[in-house]
């Protein structure tokens, strides 16, 4: 998010929804936007994933204030209009559930809203006077249908090693089984995305141990939304997640991330990419696999970035760790990362460094070797980037070239 918490709630009171890149949005009309048909990648399609009830409901869990609550209840009864409950596809290959409805529900949609719906809840916000019985039924009732459609996958055993594959069929069916077993068939779809988040952790990467897609901006998104997110599901819930076989693979991914994370906090931007920033994936990384040097380095970064709403996180903290992980960072060992460069010859990714400090000089390149790693990578061969002291020297963006134009046909 590149627009704070306050801005994008106060936003919504006004009915206007801000987008991940900070684009205004009239939702005034809420099933008529719906109806517009925003196109798949759009930002402002997130409205459908229900990210803007979970926005009210933080905001409201750190003010108590009803009108975040009113206008939670105001948006869900148009929402629930708009997404009535229905499945037009019931074949388990085909990731589309519902294709008569704009605009279209991609399984990773409903994944998505499904997950937004449970953090929701955890905020309190259904508690306030303003919201009814009947609302929160409606509201569970939506939430079990959407997380029932992922138990079609529990017996399908095929494998695609792309990141969608990953949150579809691996992250979201177990954070969903896990969290709520008292549902009929949750309980085999959790240990079905065990094992699917474990075959990709053993299947998707090069010998060298970085990820097969081509592009500093998936790889993050792959490693929080696919791996963390549910592995500190897991922590929470004293639950095995990942095999100690796949440890390795884990290990030289948050490798790769710090190693390429530039002085400023940012990674470099390779193939498909818009500033990432790992801070968060950093700080989660260093907890759950108990490495004081991911931690030395995110404590640096953590000093840098100044401040949580400067970046956007829902969390009162600039690192974003849950509640579940703040006593195991606060036991854990400070240092700095045992390497200083890096290089990953089978990814196509090196980085050097001097220190692991804001002013270090720092220079990463893109040396991608085709067909290796095409997956929302580019044909920029050798693109490279250069800090001195902490500052940008030599830029070289990478295009973003993702909504109308697929990256296979475009790149250059």
């Amino acid at each position: 998010q590149l627009v704070p918490l306050a801005e994008r709630t106060n936003a919504l009171l006004e009915d206007v929804f801000v987008d991940g890149n900070g684009g205004r949005h009239d939702v005034s009309d809420m099933e008529r936007f719906i109806a517009s048909k925003p196109r798949h990648g759009e930002k402002s399609q997130h409205v459908t994933m229900f990210i803007w009830a979970t926005d009210l409901g933080v905001m409201y869990a750190r003010t108590r204030d009803s009108r975040y609550a009113r206008k939670l209840v105001e948006l869900f009864r148009a929402y629930n209009r708009a997404f009535p409950r229905r499945v037009t596809n019931t074949n388990p290959e085909n990731p589309w559930l519902d294709e008569s409805h704009p605009p279209g529900w991609h399984e990773m949609f409903v994944g998505k809203a499904a997950m937004h719906m449970v953090a929701t809840l955890y905020t309190g916000i259904l508690h306030d006077p303003s919201v009814t019985l009947g609302d929160v039924y409606i509201l569970i009732k939506k939430l079990w249908f959407y997380a029932a459609q992922f138990t079609r996958f529990t017996k399908v055993e095929t494998y695609k090693h792309y990141n969608h594959h990953w949150y579809e069929r691996g992250a979201c069916p177990f954070m969903l089984g896990l969290m709520f077993p008292e549902f009929e068939g949750f309980e085999a779809m959790r240990e079905r995305g065990r094992e699917v988040i474990n075959q990709h952790l053993e299947l998707d990467f090069f010998d060298d141990g970085s990820y097969l897609e081509h592009s500093t901006c998936y790889n993050a998104g792959t490693m929080g939304a696919d791996l963390l997110v549910p592995w500190t599901c897991a922590f929470a819930n004293d639950f095995p997640l990942i095999k100690p076989e796949n440890l390795g693979h884990v290990r030289s991914w948050l490798s790769w991330c710090a190693g390429l994370t530039r002085p400023d906090g940012v990674l470099p931007a390779i193939g498909d990419e818009f500033d990432s920033t790992p801070l968060n994936r950093l700080g989660r990384g260093a907890v759950l696999l108990g490495d004081p040097g991911l931690k030395g380095f995110s404590e640096s970064l953590n000093a840098l970035a100044g401040g949580a709403e400067a970046l956007g996180y829902w969390a009162d903290n600039v690192l974003g760790l849950e509640e579940c992980l703040l006593p195991a960072w606060e036991a854990l060992p400070s240092d700095r990362p045992s390497f200083a460069s890096a290089v990953f010859p089978d990814g196509g990714w090196v980085a050097l460094r001097d220190s692991w400090e804001p002013d270090a000089m720092y220079f990463a390149l893109s040396a991608i070797r085709p067909p290796m790693g095409a997956n929302h990578g580019h044909w920029d061969l050798l693109h490279f980037l250069a800090y001195a002291r902490g500052r940008s020297f030599i830029a070289d963006p990478a295009s973003w070239i993702y909504n109308g134009y697929y990256t296979a046909e475009r790149r250059g």
